[in-house]
C-alpha cells in the first residue's frame, strides 16, 4: 500500500466514530497517569528549553519551527519499512535544541484488524520495539532522553506502550535531510497532530 494509502485508510478508520473511539480509549483518570506525567515531563522540557508553549500544527510544517513534537502512536499504522524516513521527518520538524516525544506500542508481530467495533477496515497495527525506534531516532540526529516501558492497563490494552522523550541538538542541525525520502504531505500533516 502507498504512504497516502496508509494515510487515508488510518484516517478514514479513526474518524468513522470518534465518539465512540472517544469513549472505547476514556477510561477515567487513574489507568492513564502514567501516559500524562510523561505528557508533563515533554512539556516541562519543552517549557525548560526556552518555550512558554507547544504549537500544534495540521499542516506539516518547516523543518525547524517547532519547539516541541508529540508523535502519540503514529508508528503503529506505518509500516517499519518506512520508520527511517518517519524517524527522519520528526527530527526535521522541532528547533534546534527543541524536543521530540514519540509514544507507541511494544512488540514483534503486526495485528492486522478487519471488523474492528464492527467496522470493516483492513488496518494492520505494527508493533514495535523501543530499541529499534530509539536508534532510529538517534540516526536521524536526536538525542535520547529517557524511555518508559507501560505494561497493558489491565482490561483495556492488550500491549505494553512505550515512550520516548528524544531533544535536536542545538546550533547547527546535525539531522540527516529527508528531503528526497521525505514522506507525503499528509503523512507529515498526521505526524504534527
Amino acid at each position: 500500500m502507498t504512504a497516502s494509502g496508509v494515510v487515508d485508510t488510518t484516517r478514514a478508520f479513526h474518524d468513522a466514530a470518534p465518539a465512540e473511539y472517544d469513549a472505547h480509549f476514556s477510561d477515567g483518570p487513574a489507568p492513564r497517569s502514567l501516559d500524562r506525567a510523561m505528557l508533563s515531563a515533554f512539556a516541562g522540557l519543552v517549557r525548560d528549553a526556552g518555550a512558554d508553549r507547544l504549537p500544534i500544527s495540521g499542516a506539516g510544517p518547516a523543518g525547524g519551527t517547532l519547539n516541541g513534537v508529540r508523535a502519540w502512536h503514529l508508528l503503529i499504522h506505518t509500516p517499519k519499512e518506512r520508520h527511517p524516513r518517519v524517524c527522519a521527518e520528526l527530527a526535521r520538524v522541532p528547533t534546534p535544541g527543541g524536543h521530540l516525544l514519540v509514544a507507541f506500542q511494544v512488540g514483534d508481530a503486526p495485528l492486522h484488524l478487519s471488523e474492528p467495533r464492527g467496522r470493516p477496515v483492513s488496518l494492520d497495527f505494527h508493533r514495535q520495539q523501543p530499541a529499534q525506534i530509539a536508534e532510529l531516532m538517534r540516526q536521524a540526529g536526536l538525542t535520547m532522553i529517557a524511555q518508559l516501558l507501560r505494561e497493558p492497563i489491565e482490561g483495556i490494552e492488550t500491549t505494553p506502550q512505550t515512550f520516548l522523550p528524544a531533544r535536536k541538538a542545538d546550533g547547527a542541525a546535525r539531522i540527516r535531510s529527508c528531503t528526497a525520502a521525505r514522506p507525503s504531505r499528509g503523512l507529515c500533516a498526521r505526524v504534527t497532530r
